[in-house]
């Protein structure tokens, strides 16, 4: 826990005189309840810098997406949002098939909803949209999409990194040039054989090519542009983001499908093990199941 603090300070406050101060606090600490309450510091120092109101923006609009696999009874963390004039929560695929439980937070920490089902997906570009009766209870409405031709001029994700927050963490990250390429042109000879045996998210969609710090966990966050409108959604990335090459998804380039018209296919990637596995056993279920630990490529 403490390990993946230090690294994210090291990746998002590399230029920051605040850095020294915040690893002190974290090496000196003695227990998990101790480090949490210092990651708190460290978001709202993080929110200060960036001078984004991250909580207004994202509050019941952003939450954590937690799924306890079928096959494995393991968790995995990411995150997922509400995306105006739809009723469910936008997520990557591959952070929720073949999920017996999926279960999702609010930026209290509290969970909202439980036991919410996967509706529609896009198996090309690796979106699912969940739902839940629920959802008609919401009075917040969800965050808007960018409209017309966006610029990239001031990008910023809204997600949960590292499984480890119940609080937001907003991050500002560029485009490179060209903004859009085709997805095999930004990942490693090492990784194209098991993503194009995936096929989900396929390696000839086009994708918005990044630069800067993508994190485990923030797959399935909005990307947004200075008006606060969603113009992607966080994929992957490339060594956690540590070597600045990372991907999302445009959203106006989603197009869902009905669960039923692809539950074959669906079927098929549950039993697909993923090549960068970040998965944990889950506490609730299964207390002694072995961590094999994972790669730091690949989707996030």
């Amino acid at each position: 826990l403490r390990q993946g603090w230090l690294n994210y300070l090291d990746i998002l406050f590399k230029e920051q005189n605040e850095l020294e101060e915040e690893k002190s606090k974290l090496l000196a600490a003695t227990d998990k309840e101790e480090i949490r309450k210092i990651t708190k510091e460290i978001v709202m120092l993080r929110s200060k810098l960036d001078a984004l109101p991250q909580n207004k923006i994202g509050a019941q609009k952003v939450f954590k997406v937690q799924c306890v696999s079928s096959a494995r009874n393991h968790r995995t963390e990411t995150t997922g949002f509400r995306l105006e004039g739809l009723e469910g929560i936008i997520t990557v695929l591959h952070g929720i098939v073949g999920c017996k439980k999926i279960r999702i937070f609010n930026d209290a920490g509290e969970i909202n909803f439980k036991n919410l089902e996967l509706v529609k997906a896009d198996i090309q570009h690796d979106v699912a949209l969940l739902h839940s009766v629920k959802f008609k209870n919401f009075k917040v409405s969800g965050l808007p999409a960018a409209e017309g031709q966006s610029t990239y001029e001031e990008l910023y994700i809204i997600g949960y990194p590292l499984g480890m927050l119940s609080s937001l963490i907003t991050s500002h990250i560029n485009i490179r040039m060209p903004p859009i390429k085709k997805l095999w042109s930004l990942i490693p000879p090492s990784l194209i054989r098991a993503m194009k045996n995936r096929q989900s998210p396929s390696i000839e969609v086009n994708v918005l090519s990044l630069e800067g710090s993508v994190l485990p966990g923030q797959s399935g966050a909005p990307l947004l542009n200075g008006e606060n409108q969603v113009v992607g959604i966080i994929n992957g990335g490339l060594r956690g983001g540590t070597v600045g090459v990372s991907w999302a998804i445009p959203l106006k380039d989603i197009q869902f499908q009905p669960v039923d018209a692809i539950r074959e296919e669906l079927v098929r990637l549950s039993n697909l093990p993923l090549f960068n596995d970040k998965s944990v056993p889950d506490p609730e279920t299964e207390k002694n199941t072995e961590d094999k630990g994972h790669s730091s490529e690949g989707l996030l």
